[in-house]
């Protein structure tokens, strides 16, 4: 069974409370759904929640962001009720075009500024991309690993 369909895919036995729509919150005192990350787990599970957080946000940000280059072509055409296909066809292949040409230039430059010697530098592109929210709890985490370790 994969893990994203297990029913509790944590390595701990307690649970504070479950993932449901039916939660009633203690401070906002509403009922509300709980989809989040339990903060009564172990810091190496609440870790690995955030970690697969974080990367589904970078590739979410990725899929949703590399379209934006071929965006234009499908703009002038609904901007022109389709007369650029007939009148100037050549300008919608050079905006197909240049899409292709950063399509291919940001597939470069995330490899190169991924390498080995890099390293540092894809780190600070990787933390830009993932948000604030998702380091402040990481950096938060980190401190208490550390607390727990000495």
């Amino acid at each position: 069974m994969s893990r994203g369909f297990l029913r509790y895919p944590v390595e701990f036995s307690r649970i504070s409370s479950g993932f449901s729509s039916a939660r009633f919150h203690p401070i906002l005192k509403t009922w509300r759904a709980h989809n989040g990350i339990d903060y009564a787990a172990p810091v190496l599970a609440i870790q690995r929640q955030l970690l697969d957080l974080r990367r589904t946000y970078i590739i979410g940000g990725m899929l949703i962001g590399l379209p934006w280059w071929f965006l234009t072509a499908p703009l002038l055409v609904a901007l022109s009720r389709g007369a650029i296909l007939e009148q100037a066809p050549s300008v919608i292949w050079l905006q197909l075009l240049i899409g292709a040409a950063g399509l291919l230039a940001t597939w470069w430059f995330h490899r190169w500024a991924n390498r080995p010697q890099r390293a540092a530098f894809g780190r600070k592109l990787d933390d830009g991309a993932a948000g604030g929210s998702i380091r402040r709890a990481q950096a938060a985490l980190d401190e208490i690993a550390e607390f727990e370790r000495d």
